[in-house]
């Protein structure tokens, strides 16, 4: 792009012409679409601009001065980077869809304090706004007893103990639990299951 320069030409304009003239991507396509979008989004210096083509590649495009008054342009082919992350996208909201209708009763809490990170709608209608799953159990013997069996087997299925619900009533309850790393720290996640109706149904 020798040809234009001159003082007081526009930066856009050294972009378009490079982009348009190729030397920031081989596709000749995504060449020339890369020039119409520099041309009519406009780049500042040290700005990372994200280009979507229409053949649904995508491109970040950064602009850097240099000290001696050039610019460097660097583009990156980021159309894998932005479907990995769409597909992860879509698997949390699936997700977060599940555990939000499941009737299930569902509690993920610190191994160490018992700190809840996430409780299911249906856990907080169970126990209320707790904030540490220590406050569920009626004997403080039965979190040792789960989290020993957890260390040793890395899970737990159907462990009977008593929990306290929201009403402070001692409930029967199974429990099935996983141990999980999130974030540098070992949690908890808990499936439980009020048998006190079970129980009810068995006395009559």
């Amino acid at each position: 792009v020798t040809d234009l320069l001159a003082p007081g030409t526009p930066w856009n304009e050294f972009l378009h012409a490079g982009a348009e003239r190729g030397q920031f991507m081989n596709d000749p396509d995504h060449a020339g679409e890369c020039a119409r979008k520099v041309q009519a989004e406009g780049v500042t210096d040290g700005q990372t601009v994200e280009l979507d083509m229409a053949d649904g590649a995508i491109y970040d495009l950064r602009v850097s001065r240099t000290r001696q008054g050039g610019f460097v342009v660097v583009t990156n082919d980021a159309t894998e980077k932005r479907q990995a992350a769409v597909v992860v996208q879509e698997q949390e909201n699936i997700l977060r869809t599940v555990l939000e209708t499941s009737p299930v009763i569902v509690v993920m809490a610190r191994l160490k304090d018992g700190r809840i990170l996430y409780r299911s709608p249906a856990a907080i209608e169970y126990f209320g706004e707790t904030t540490s799953a220590v406050e569920h159990y009626v004997n403080p013997e039965d979190r040792e007893t789960y989290i020993k069996a957890l260390r040793e087997f890395g899970k737990v299925d159907d462990f009977h103990l008593y929990q306290r619900d929201l009403e402070g009533r001692e409930r029967a309850t199974t429990i099935s639990g996983r141990l999980v790393e999130f974030e540098g720290e070992t949690y908890i996640v808990t499936a439980i299951m009020d048998l006190s109706e079970h129980q009810e149904r068995d006395a009559l």
